[in-house]
């Protein structure tokens, strides 16, 4: 019933150097790697993670959850679940909460919120290219008997904006043997990106796959958006797609 909060800053200035700074942000991480155990988070506080660089890559996890390969791992979410990176130069990577079980069983169950969110700004002309992403929910079972399973009663989302470069958001990824996701009346899932200057910009609500079955109800609400502009500047033309 408490708050769990991480944070990692790395934001020396080394511009106009080939250096590349890190900055991770774990919130909460499970681990039961061997065996047929139980692997769970219960959240019905909050659980924050952030991560930034100047440049380099930021990644920030909120809730992991992670099985041994016949285990079962869950997370139960009653609360909030937050996460944010960001980079001015670089990639900003952030994941909501990941689940996984090589061949056993990963569930969640959320009754609360999930909010995933990746800034980038933009990177050097003829030399980089900004990169964000942003996934609210990943949940794994790829082998064997594997079932990976989301019952979502709250909210989830992902959100990324990047002032000029890619950027990508995906509200829930869900990959087992065996997939289904429910998402029932007053739940939403969201994926939203703004690439504002230019650049791309991909959201993916909903991503399953199942090697011998996949179920998706949904009677809530499922929606993405995505949004990008191109830009010109001086001899260089930078292009805007969604």
């Amino acid at each position: 019933s408490g708050k769990i909060s991480a944070s990692a800053s790395a934001t020396t200035d080394i511009s106009g150097t080939y250096g590349f700074l890190v900055a991770k942000a774990l919130g909460a991480v499970a681990v039961s790697m061997y065996g047929y155990g139980e692997t769970t988070i219960t959240n019905s506080n909050s659980i924050t993670a952030s991560a930034e660089t100047s440049q380099g890559y930021a990644g920030s996890w909120g809730a992991v959850s992670l099985a041994g390969v016949y285990g079962s791992a869950s997370i139960e979410n009653e609360g909030l679940i937050s996460t944010y990176s960001h980079t001015d130069i670089g990639s900003a990577d952030t994941t909501g909460a990941y689940v996984t079980s090589i061949a056993g069983t990963s569930s969640l169950v959320n009754y609360g919120d999930i909010s995933a969110n990746a800034r980038a700004e933009r990177g050097i002309v003829n030399v980089s290219v900004n990169y964000a992403d942003a996934t609210g929910v990943q949940l794994w079972a790829p082998y064997g008997s594997g079932e990976a399973t989301l019952a979502n009663y709250g909210r989830i989302e992902a959100n990324t904006s990047i002032l000029g470069g890619i950027g990508y958001a995906t509200g829930v990824q869900a990959y087992g043997t065996y997939t289904s996701i429910h998402n029932p009346a007053d739940a939403s899932i969201t994926a939203t990106v703004d690439a504002e200057l230019f650049g791309g910009a991909f959201a993916t609500a909903v991503e399953a796959g199942g090697m011998y079955s996949v179920g998706v109800v949904n009677d809530g609400s499922i929606t993405a958006y995505g949004h990008a502009n191109a830009f010109s500047e001086g001899t260089n033309g930078f292009y805007g797609a969604s």
